[in-house]
């Protein structure tokens, strides 16, 4: 018997407690909406694809906030991708790494310009940070379910 209270007791004396606290506390910690990139240092070589598409991963309707997905009218920040489009400006070029899913896509804006995008999507696959690059704050955008109204 040792001469610990019971208010003093460890509550997790057992090597399993602990193996079960800590297994609830990453699966809390993968839950609570924290987004996470992928290391950007093993990315392979900077490549020019030879058809302009956006990969697959990057389709769909990206928002600032989830309740905006499927309004029209003022919705806030909002990012449609296609493979061919970004926000319906015609993609142009599309550059990405050998080992790495970030992707350059450039875009013909309407006035004739064209505007280089970088997107980088998150190990879930459910965020994306977008900036333009030339010293513009990145922006986190989250992906619309595909059953918004």
């Amino acid at each position: 018997m040792t001469a610990w209270s019971s208010i003093e007791r460890p509550l997790l004396r057992k090597p399993w407690q602990w193996y079960i606290a800590a297994a609830l506390a990453f699966d809390t910690l993968l839950t609570s909406g924290c987004r996470s990139w992928s290391d950007p240092a093993p990315r392979g070589a900077l490549m020019l694809y030879d058809y302009p598409a956006v990969p697959a991963i990057y389709h769909g309707e990206w928002v600032g906030r989830l309740q905006d997905c499927g309004v029209t009218g003022d919705r806030g920040i909002h990012l449609a991708v296609t493979a061919q489009t970004v926000e319906l400006q015609p993609v142009i070029a599309v550059e990405g790494y050998s080992d790495f899913e970030a992707v350059f896509v450039t875009v013909r804006r309407d006035d004739g310009t064209d505007q280089r995008l970088n997107l980088d999507i998150s190990t879930d696959h459910r965020g994306i940070r977008v900036s333009t690059g030339n010293g513009s704050r990145e922006t986190v955008l989250r992906h619309c379910p595909t059953n918004a109204p």
